[in-house]
C-alpha cells in the first residue's frame, strides 16, 4: 500500500458505519509528512481499524485518545486531521402526552432520531402519527432497561405522573447519555430527587439531570415548552464534545464493494456553508451519498473525486475559494475558503 495514495481497504468503511452507530469513534488521518495516508479508527478504549500496524498513529494511540473536538494539528512531526465521530443523535421521549407530541414534531425538524415510550396504546398511536421513528408501547421502565445503549442519546421524561417519572429517571441514570431532563414543578422535582438520593443514587448523577427541564423562556403551551427543552438540548450538544455526525445517507449504501472516495471538510476560513467534519462519499458507479454544501464547493469536490477514481490515485487535499467571481456566479453568498481532504476507500 502506497502511503501517498491514501489507499484504504474496505474494512475502513465497514468499521466506520458499524461502530459509529454504537459508540463514539476517533478518526485520525495523517495528511502531511513522511507517514501521509495513515488512518486510524478507535473508540475510547481500543483501536478498531488501522491502515498501518507500525505507523505513527497506532504507536501513539494513548496520546491520540486524549484529543477532543476536531481539526488539524502537528503530531510527532506529521500533520494530522482528527475528529470524534458520534452516533446519530437519538432523542428518547418517555411519555406521549401533549408536550411529548410537540417534542416529536419539532425534534424531527432538527434531525433527531426519535424514540417514544408510552404504555397507553391510544397515545402511542398519536406519537406514530406525529412522526416518531420508533414507538414502544410497553411499560416504560421495562422498555428503558431493554433499550440498546447509544452514546449520543438525549433523554426527556414527560410522563403523566410522579411514579412514572421516578421509575424512568432511575433507569436512565444507569445508561450513557448526553442529556437527561425531566419536566415537573420545582417542588415535585425536588421531592423526587430526594427520594432517589435516599435510595442510594449518587449525588453527582442527580445533579446532572436537567430539572426543571428546558431554558427559562416563560413557556406556557406544550409547543413553547417543547421549544425550551430543545433549546436546552441544542445548547448541551453544541457546548460539549464537538462530534461529527455520519450522514443518514451513508447507512443506506447499497454496494460498499465498489471503489469510492470520501471527502471531508478539514479547514475553513471565513464564512462557509458547512462545518468542519462534513462528509460526502462518491462511488465508481456514480452514486453520491451526503453533501458538503452544494454549489461551487460540491462541484469542485466532485470533479476531484471523479478524477481520483479514474486515475487510481488521490490529490490528498485542496482548497476551494468561495469568495471569487466564479463562486458568486454559481450562487455562493458565503465567501471564505474551505479545505477538503480526500480519502480513497
Amino acid at each position: 500500500m502506497k502511503r501517498n495514495d491514501l489507499m484504504q481497504d474496505k474494512r475502513f468503511l465497514d468499521t466506520l458505519l458499524e461502530q459509529s452507530q454504537e459508540k463514539e469513534l476517533l478518526h485520525v488521518t495523517v495528511i502531511g509528512g513522511e507517514h501521509a495516508g495513515e488512518t486510524l479508527l478507535a473508540d475510547i478504549e481500543n483501536i478498531c481499524y488501522m491502515s498501518h500496524e507500525n505507523g505513527v498513529l497506532a504507536g501513539n494511540y494513548e496520546e491520540l485518545r486524549r484529543l477532543r473536538g476536531k481539526g488539524c494539528m502537528e503530531f510527532h512531526g506529521e500533520e494530522i486531521y482528527y475528529e470524534w465521530i458520534g452516533s446519530v443523535k437519538r432523542l428518547v421521549i418517555c411519555g406521549a402526552g401533549h408536550v411529548g407530541l410537540a417534542l416529536v414534531k419539532m425534534a424531527k425538524l432538527l434531525g433527531f432520531y426519535i424514540v417514544v415510550m408510552e404504555d397507553r396504546e391510544e397515545f402511542a398511536m398519536q406519537a406514530r402519527i406525529a412522526g416518531a421513528n420508533e414507538v414502544i408501547c410497553a411499560d416504560m421502565e421495562e422498555a428503558l432497561v431493554k433499550l440498546p445503549e447509544r452514546a449520543g442519546t438525549y433523554y426527556v421524561v414527560v410522563t403523566r405522573g410522579h411514579a412514572y417519572d421516578k421509575k424512568c429517571l432511575a433507569r436512565i441514570m444507569d445508561k450513557m447519555y448526553v442529556y437527561a431532563g425531566m419536566m415537573g414543578s420545582k417542588r415535585r422535582v425536588t421531592k423526587l430527587l430526594e427520594e432517589l438520593e435516599g435510595e442510594g443514587y449518587e449525588t453527582w448523577k442527580l445533579k446532572d439531570i436537567h430539572t426543571p427541564i428546558g431554558l427559562d423562556i416563560a413557556a406556557h403551551t406544550p409547543e413553547e415548552i417543547a421549544v425550551s427543552i430543545l433549546a436546552e438540548i441544542i445548547a448541551k450538544k453544541n457546548k460539549g464534545l464537538v462530534l461529527t455526525e455520519i450522514p443518514d445517507a451513508f447507512y443506506e449504501i447499497e454496494d460498499k464493494k465498489q471503489e469510492g472516495v470520501l471527502a471531508t471538510i478539514i479547514r475553513r476560513d471565513g464564512s462557509a456553508p458547512r462545518e468542519i467534519g462534513t462528509k460526502m462519499l462518491v462511488f465508481s458507479g456514480g452514486k453520491v451519498y451526503g453533501t458538503i454544501g452544494g454549489g461551487l464547493l460540491e462541484q469542485s469536490a466532485l470533479c476531484k473525486m471523479q478524477s481520483a477514481l479514474c486515475k487510481k490515485c488521490i490529490k490528498r487535499r485542496f482548497w476551494v475559494d468561495l469568495s471569487t467571481e466564479d463562486a458568486a456566479k454559481e450562487g455562493s453568498v458565503c465567501g471564505g475558503r474551505v479545505e477538503i481532504l480526500l480519502e480513497r476507500i
